[in-house]
């Protein structure tokens, strides 16, 4: 809720009977409103999370009309979907682990598995954010069958961008990958390449990153050469357009050196490791997976 503090805000004043001064400070305006709620006992807080009281719930849902319903749970969903954490699951987007984030996903779950029984059409941005929440907490093939009837549905509707649809479907190559299928995998990150290559060019962050699990759909498939070579093209470019001590920079690094193992040649896989594990003890987390 502080996360979507403004959101929440807004929605909420669709239905106040006075709005009230604009806050300065719409996170102070949540925190001043969950006391409120908090001393009349219609709330209570456990660790980071708040239950209404179900006499609340009921009197709620026997007084809002069938229209007002549908609204409450379409609110419900944007601020669901708009407030998600970072998909930290994904192996080259784990800058953005830290334990509150981790946390957050597992009390979001439920949730999301509640909006999703309570919608009617089938929502492909719910669908996506319930799928990260199953990967989150590494229910892989929940979370694969959530993304992938995310992106199906997300084809097929001409009002959403492409940038979201290729976004959708990482999720499934991702997702692929880390279920032990990766020419499947493969074969999704080379169409989102394709796509990203002609949109937006070679040096722009989504496409290296496309390029990237080509190549490591490739060494999963032990095709150590073209694995070694794409890393290698992603990892020179990235220094230059970049930066070396950025975090895709060094993923590159980390992940030719992973290749290089691969193929039994240790002394540069270790002189990658250590490249790129001096930079990340000092930018990332302490418990971060990527320097456990």
């Amino acid at each position: 809720m502080i996360q979507g503090a403004s959101l929440l805000r807004q929605l909420t004043m669709k239905y106040a009977s006075s709005s009230g001064p604009e806050p300065g400070n719409p996170e102070l305006w949540v925190r001043d409103a969950l006391a409120q709620l908090k001393a009349y006992s219609l709330i209570k807080k456990e660790g980071d999370a708040y239950y209404l009281h179900p006499l609340l719930q009921v009197v709620e849902q026997l007084n809002n009309e069938d229209g007002l319903k549908e609204e409450f749970i379409e609110n419900a969903i944007l601020l669901f979907t708009a407030t998600r954490p970072p998909a930290f699951w994904r192996e080259d987007c784990r800058k953005d682990w830290n334990e509150a984030n981790e946390k957050l996903w597992k009390l979001l779950l439920p949730h999301g598995e509640a909006l999703l029984k309570l919608k009617a059409e089938k929502d492909p941005a719910l669908l996506s954010t319930v799928g990260n929440a199953y990967a989150s907490t590494w229910e892989l093939e929940k979370a694969l069958s959530h993304c992938k009837e995310a992106y199906e549905i997300a084809c097929r509707d001409l009002n959403i961008p492409q940038g979201v649809v290729n976004e959708y479907h990482e999720d499934v190559g991702y997702l692929l990958r880390q279920t032990d299928k990766p020419e499947e995998g493969h074969a999704v990150f080379q169409e989102i390449f394709d796509l990203r290559l002609s949109e937006l060019g070679m040096e722009d962050r989504l496409t290296l990153r496309a390029l990237h699990n080509i190549a490591i759909t490739e060494k999963e498939m032990d095709q150590f050469e073209p694995a070694i070579e794409k890393m290698k093209q992603v990892t020179a470019i990235r220094e230059r357009v970049y930066g070396s001590e950025d975090y895709d920079t060094l993923t590159s690094v980390h992940d030719l050196g992973w290749a290089y193992a691969g193929r039994h040649q240790n002394e540069e896989a270790i002189r990658l490791y250590q490249q790129a594990l001096a930079v990340w003890e000092k930018s990332l987390d302490p418990n971060n997976p990527d320097i456990l």
